[in-house]
This record gives structure tokens, sequence and C-alpha cells, in this order.
């Protein structure tokens, strides 16, 4: 299924034809789905929230930026670290009593090191939500998708008091508001061509992070479910996204715009067992020190939750 979408795609672009897909198959049904869920008036009405996630309007950005003309290639470092096993899976069942999921857990102890560390609240993150819901309105998605990641801005607000374990509730409280409308911005963003236009004139990440947790605990059935990357896969994503990053240039787009990207992201994931964590950053944006402090606070706050 899969292979042969590819194959009518590949085709469609060597053709220059615009991409389409038979409505009779499950990733035609699906992507007749999201444009029609990109023209829908209860979409539209959330373009001025979406659009307050950025700063400001590219164009007003750029005035305060050095010459359009300079181009300045994004040399990207990385750090990495792993907790043992034995910390990781107290941390795991400690997360499951507590009703937080991994990716929940992730991203709260990533603000509370975040918060110290960059002192910027709130906290814009450009969040890779990976997987999808087997069913959505009569479509069987289980079968012939293959991988599936979207991405979206969110904002988080990081000045709750409190102790670590009050903090992660407060953030899996805000991350929610997102579980319902994840799927719109990408939506209004490529599938409705005047709201993307709108989108794209005011979208900004390079004050944002990447956000990705690429394995995640969940309780189906009242029984621990632990999805885990091999280190093998994550390292081959990794190379990949750090060649593609490195890329990119910061100069003038076909729109007389720069290419605005996060410079930095920060990945989770589980490697046979165990926690770890690989944080990429632009080392003319981003002191070294800082990074190594960040994945320091990021270590300490994982083991405390169990010491």
């Amino acid at each position: 299924m899969l292979f042969t979408n590819f194959k009518l795609a590949y085709k469609q672009i060597s053709e220059r034809n615009t991409i389409w897909f038979p409505v009779d198959t499950i990733i035609g049904r699906w992507a007749a789905h999201l444009t029609e869920l990109a023209h829908q008036e209860r979409l539209l009405q959330e373009m001025g929230s979406w659009k307050s996630h950025f700063p400001a309007f590219v164009s007003q950005r750029e005035s305060k930026t050095e010459d359009s003309t300079t181009q300045v290639q994004a040399e990207l470092e990385h750090r990495v670290r792993l907790l043992d096993k034995t910390t990781s899976q107290r941390v795991l069942g400690f997360l499951i009593q507590q009703g937080l999921s991994f990716e929940e857990s992730c991203l709260g102890i990533f603000l509370w090191a975040f918060r110290n560390c960059f002192r910027e609240d709130p906290a814009l993150m450009c969040m890779v939500a990976n997987g999808r819901d087997r069913q959505v309105d009569g479509i069987d998605l289980s079968q012939g998708m293959g991988w599936f990641s979207i991405s979206y801005p969110a904002k988080f607000h990081l000045s709750a008091s409190g102790e670590l374990l009050e903090f992660l509730h407060e953030i899996a409280r805000q991350n929610s508001r997102y579980s319902e409308i994840k799927e719109h911005y990408g939506a209004l963003r490529y599938l409705n061509q005047k709201t993307g236009k709108e989108l794209a004139a005011v979208e900004d990440w390079t004050q944002s992070v990447v956000f990705n947790c690429m394995g995640e605990v969940t309780t189906p059935g009242g029984k621990d479910d632990v999805v885990r990357l091999t280190a093998t896969c994550l390292n081959v994503h990794i190379e990949f996204d750090r060649r593609e990053r490195e890329k990119q240039q910061f100069a003038p787009s076909n729109a007389g715009t720069r290419v605005h990207s996060p410079l930095r992201r920060i990945y989770f994931s589980l490697s046979d067992g165990a926690i770890q964590i690989i944080f990429y950053f632009c080392k003319e944006k981003v002191d070294s020190q800082v990074a190594d402090n960040l994945l320091e606070a990021i270590d300490r706050s994982f083991v405390g939750l169990v010491s």
C-alpha cells in the first residue's frame, strides 16, 4: 500500500502534476479528510490563536536583524545523556503511578530545567507528535499509513510555583489544550492556500525549541506498555535530521524573507529500557556550557523523582 502510494506520488511529481490519491485508498480518504478539515469554519476561527504563538510578523523582525543579503550557515552541536536502566525503570513506574505519560513527563522535566537555563517565559515549542489514532471519522488508519508525525506551535507558561511534581502536572494540563487541535495547524498551514499564506507571513521558529518524544509509556487495559525505539533507528533519524539542519541557510527565500527555523531541538526516547536525551543547538546562539547545564538539570530532575 505505502509503496504503491509512493510510486503514484513520485510519478505525479516527475510529471509536474498536483499530487492526489484515489479516494478508494486509505491515504486518499485521509488526505480528503484533512483537506476538508482545513476549510471548516471552526478551524478558520482558530487562526488568531495560532498566529499569536509567534513573536511578531517576519517582516517586522527582519528590520531588526542583520542585512538580509547575509547568509549564515547553521552549525549544530549536540549533547547526549543516557540515564542508567535501573533508574529509568523506576522513573517509568513512578510516572505511571502519577497518571503521567512518558511524553508529558519529558516535556515537563525539560521545561523545568529550561526555565532556569534560558529564562524564557512563556516558552515557544515546536511540538512533534508521533503516531495517530487508529480510527478517525470512520477512516481506519491502523494499516497502510506508515509512520505519521505532525508539528505545531505550543506555548507554555513556566511561572507556576511548587515542587517538580506539581510543575509536571501543570505542564500536562497546559499540553492537554492542544490534544484535540494539534492536527489543525498543519491543515491550515499547508492545505488551505489562504490561511497558509497568512501563517507563512508570521511563522518564525527561531525562538522555539523542537520537542520530540519518540517513546511513550501508556497503560492500556491496566497493563504497562513501553514503546521502545531502537538505538540504531534513533541514530539514523538523528543523523538524517542533523544533515538536513546543517544544509539550511539563514538566507532570503523566494518570498524575500529569511528561513526562520528552530535553533534548539530536544529528543527523548527509550534505548533498551533506558531514558535517552539528545539536545541539538546552534553553537553561535547557545553557549555550550548552558547546553551542558540543561542536560545536567534534566538528569537531576529524573533522578529526583525517585530519590
